[in-house]
């Protein structure tokens, strides 16, 4: 009997951690932050800071929440237009110079989320804005440890964001936190949840 797959939001921190543990074990990643540290000091080829994929963000093709998540969690304020500071005079007016109604009856979030959209959409001048905020205001991520990976989960974690140096000797992920087990990071569980759900269903 199959069990219906659940949301990710609705595992608790142990099923988490069990299919986190799962895809870490399968993949049986190596360790070699010492020897690679080494090689990205010395600038070898193919370990040189240029050769570090997502060390710093690339938002070409990041939507205005994706900017904002990020903007707040180093610490920056937003550009404008910011439809989260917006009342709802400004939402409106946004919305009419690009023809489109709004309601008397339509809630302030309502409208909030049509400039949200209409601002991914390009309808909206000021995607570009939040981008070049990321740009001008993005730091380099800080890696803490390389473990060397296979080329499989290096993709998966080079489409999530992290750091990865692949290259012809191998493929490698910088880890950018430390002092905890691997499976206990999240985009290790969101992995997890993707590809090894079947642990949470073995008896």
């Amino acid at each position: 009997m199959t069990n219906t797959k659940r949301e990710f939001s609705a595992l608790s921190d142990t099923e988490r951690q069990k299919i986190g543990e799962a895809l870490w074990r399968r993949e049986s990643p190596r360790c070699q932050s010492s020897l690679v540290g080494e090689l990205v000091s010395e600038n070898r080829d193919g370990f040189g800071i240029d050769d570090i994929i997502n060390l710093t963000p690339d938002p070409s093709d990041w939507s205005i929440v994706n900017c904002r998540e990020y903007l707040r969690d180093i610490g920056v304020g937003s550009p404008d237009p910011d439809p989260w500071s917006m009342d709802r005079a400004a939402l409106v007016e946004a919305l009419e110079g690009a023809s489109i109604d709004s309601n008397d009856d339509e809630s302030d979030d309502v409208l909030r989320e049509a400039v949200i959209v209409n601002i991914d959409d390009e309808t909206i001048d000021g995607l570009e804005e939040w981008r070049d905020a990321v740009r001008d205001k993005g730091e380099s991520a800080e890696v803490y440890e390389w473990w060397e990976v296979g080329s499989w989960l290096a993709e998966r974690l080079e489409a999530e964001g992290e750091c990865v140096i692949r290259n012809g000797y191998g493929d490698w992920w910088g880890r950018c936190c430390t002092g905890q087990a691997v499976y206990l990071d999240n985009v290790i569980q969101e992995l997890g949840y993707e590809y090894a759900y079947w642990a949470l269903e073995d008896k």
